[in-house]
């Protein structure tokens, strides 16, 4: 039955607060100690890669894992956590007189008011709201921020 629920996807791993290892999937893995912990994973690739996909199962697997319902992974080892943050997607409020931009930041605000080490937070395209300049500094900074101030989970 697991077979027919994922035919057609490709076999993802997400290492998070794990040591930080050569074993890893990634061909481009950091020179990181062994006994240091990954909370913070920067996703790359090209357009339509899969990327904004990976981030929405990240969320789904953690939330199904939490529940005790069946996650569709050859093996699943779970930190609880006590809140997920999403900043998926470019959006505004018009008729409320929010932009894209205060939007990002409005959601980004409350991640870092309210996120804990315990958290974990996903966050796609930040600063696209705004010039390409700008939207670099507000996701370099907002990253920084959150390895090295909330220490929380997060893909970005």
């Amino acid at each position: 039955m697991a077979e027919k629920l994922t035919d057609g996807f490709v076999p993802n791993d997400i290492l998070l607060n794990a040591p930080a290892s050569s074993s890893s999937s990634s061909s481009n893995s950091s020179s990181s100690s062994s006994s240091s912990n990954v909370r913070t994973l920067l996703i790359t690739g090209p357009n339509m890669g899969g990327k904004s996909t990976l981030l929405r199962q990240t969320a789904l697997c953690v939330v199904l894992a939490q529940l005790g319902s069946y996650v569709p992974a050859s093996e699943c080892l779970l930190t609880p956590v006590d809140r997920i943050f999403s900043r998926l997607g470019a959006e505004d409020f018009i008729l409320q007189g929010s932009s894209t931009f205060f939007v990002e930041l409005s959601d980004i605000a409350e991640l870092t008011t309210h996120g804990t080490r315990y958290s974990l937070a996903l966050i796609d395209e930040l600063g696209r709201g705004t010039s390409t300049s700008d939207g670099l500094a507000i996701a370099l900074s907002t990253a920084e921020y959150i390895n090295d101030v909330i220490r929380l989970f997060v893909s970005f």
